[in-house]
């Protein structure tokens, strides 16, 4: 014990050294001319870094905690020894130093709540609706009925669930509504009694991998799509394709050979102070209910987050909304009143009640509301039960929130100062011409700080279009695909954070379990881009 002692210790000094050596070069280069000072600060940020997230790494408890508040601090600092800046095509115009100071951090916190809000109201709202389904016998009896058959056939269904949920996603326009279907899962496989890290990598894992091979949706590429005014999600698809198939099946290799050597030995104690784990009930009771509601508020949130029209030409669920939404009753518009009112505002008429393909996540929250009111009416739930198991759902999502909003918390900070477009100019303008090599180091020690891939088009867009034009194709599915892969592992990842405490699976065995697929992935991704 006391050799490990010390042999943790000795890393910590090391990862600790590695951070200071590089603050101070951080600090020398901002007295250095312009090329000294680019290779100190490049050199000087990776080095302050990788230490801090080595020292961070080998505390002992709390380390999710630790490595997104080490972030934050990071991020600050990093404001007052590198200079922030903006593109303008080819040109860069540097403003120096904005540095985020005392005052400027409660500015950050405010702003960081408003900005992710709306998410954070989505993730209450389905936590309590989750609470209220694990009330219900029905639910219970569902989800331990299709356990207790699965069960036999735990790898062929794990890999099932796997590839669902990445398709799903990669598919989805907005990656928040898998937080509605990846919970049923999570309580099946825990009813199978598969241990909580497998769980994670099954469900909130391929969400990750969904992620990184999106290919018509995910909202890391609809918001970068956006900034280059590409309408369509089809731009680079065949490439974005090659890398979710090569990822789904790397991922689930790694998932198949821990599936083959975990021991399922939980208790049920164990299981139940899980937040997505539901108990078994002994009653008799009917579970076609459960099933009905379940299926449906499924097939809307799928119906309601591909986009049907503009991916695959689907105009069906255009045409029906039209006709619903303007039918009347003597000229009275009913279904307006019902749906939603048109809300008039100087980019013209838009509605809340949208249709399939559409959906916001403030539109199916509504949809979970009532299929939680439906449950208890149709388990005979009283009001009081259907409060307390909504609000002890609810309380259960607030420490992953709490993770959310740190990590968005840096990225606020970093938008404020944005230190990760000068490196991004010092870096790219290094070497004449396109280099997929240094764009991919580019990205992955920028994406870092990067929670909203929208960001980063918005911030070296018009650089990229304007200097890699020729090669703009690659050029976009190397920022993609690395700022992805970076975010499968990143503690300033939101996905992973959010499902790494609601799980309780700690950001230790995640990353000892991950590795091996980020450095394959990256040979795999470096090895397609040399030959694209």
């Amino acid at each position: 014990m006391k050799k490990n002692s010390k042999k943790l210790d000795l890393v910590k000094v090391i990862g600790g050294g590695l951070s200071l050596v590089g603050f101070i070069l951080l600090v020398i280069g901002a007295f250095l001319t312009r090329n000294a000072k680019i290779i100190l600060d490049v050199i000087g940020y990776c080095l302050f870094i990788a230490g801090g997230s080595i020292f961070t790494f080998r505390t002992k408890e709390h380390t999710l905690a630790k490595m997104i508040l080490f972030f934050i601090i990071a991020a600050i600092m990093l404001t007052w020894v590198l200079p922030y800046g903006y593109f303008d095509g080819i040109d860069f115009y540097d403003y120096g130093l904005l540095r985020i100071g005392l005052a400027d951090v409660g500015l950050v916190l405010h702003s960081t709540l408003n900005w992710i809000l709306e998410e954070v109201v989505f993730l209450f709202v389905v936590a309590a609706f989750y609470g209220v389904m694990s009330q219900t016998n029905g639910y219970k009896k569902l989800v331990h009925t299709l356990a207790k058959k699965f069960k036999k056939h735990t790898l062929i269904v794990a890999l099932c669930i796997s590839f669902i949920i990445t398709v799903l996603t990669s598919l989805f326009t907005d990656t928040f509504a898998m937080f509605i279907i990846v919970p049923f899962f999570v309580a099946i496989l825990l009813a199978m009694n598969v241990d909580k890290l497998t769980t994670f990598a099954v469900t909130f894992g391929s969400m990750l991998i969904g992620v990184l091979g999106g290919t018509y949706g995910t909202t890391a590429l609809i918001n970068f799509n956006s900034r280059f005014n590409l309408t369509s999600s089809t731009f680079g698809i065949e490439y974005r394709l090659i890398i979710l198939l090569v990822a789904f099946f790397l991922f689930n290799f790694f998932t198949c050979m821990r599936l083959k050597k975990v021991v399922k030995d939980k208790n049920e104690e164990e299981k139940e102070n899980l937040a997505l784990a539901v108990s078994e009930t002994r009653e008799k009771t009917n579970m076609i209910p459960a099933i009905v509601v379940m299926s449906l508020v499924f097939i809307i949130t799928i119906l309601g987050f591909i986009n049907w029209q503009a991916n695959f030409g689907i105009e069906v669920f255009d045409k029906l909304h039209e006709s619903i939404y303007s039918a009347s009753i003597k000229d009275v518009p009913i279904m307006q009143y019902i749906l939603g009112s048109t809300t008039t505002s100087s980019s013209g008429s838009t509605t809340e009640a949208v249709a399939f393909g559409y959906f916001l996540l403030r539109t199916v929250e509504i949809v979970l509301i009532l299929a939680s009111a439906l449950m208890a009416l149709l388990y005979r739930l009283k009001l009081n039960e259907v409060l307390s198991s909504a609000y002890e759902g609810a309380k259960k999502m607030f420490k992953p929130v709490l993770y959310y909003f740190g990590a968005s918390v840096a990225f606020l900070v970093v938008a404020s100062s944005p230190f990760t477009f000068t490196l991004t100019n010092w870096l790219l303008n290094a070497v004449d011409g396109f280099n997929p090599y240094l764009t991919t180091f580019t990205t992955a020690i920028t994406s870092i700080f990067h929670l909203d891939a929208g960001f980063t088009s918005y911030g070296i867009g018009s650089f990229l279009t304007a200097a890699y034009n020729n090669d703009f194709n690659l050029v976009h599915t190397i920022y993609l695909s690395i700022s992805n892969l970076v975010h499968v592992i990143a503690p300033t990842s939101i996905f992973m954070v959010i499902g790494l405490s609601l799980m309780n699976v700690d950001y230790k065995s995640w990353f000892k379990y991950i590795w091996l697929f980020i450095l394959g992935m990256l040979v795999i991704l470096l090895v397609l881009f040399t030959v694209l």
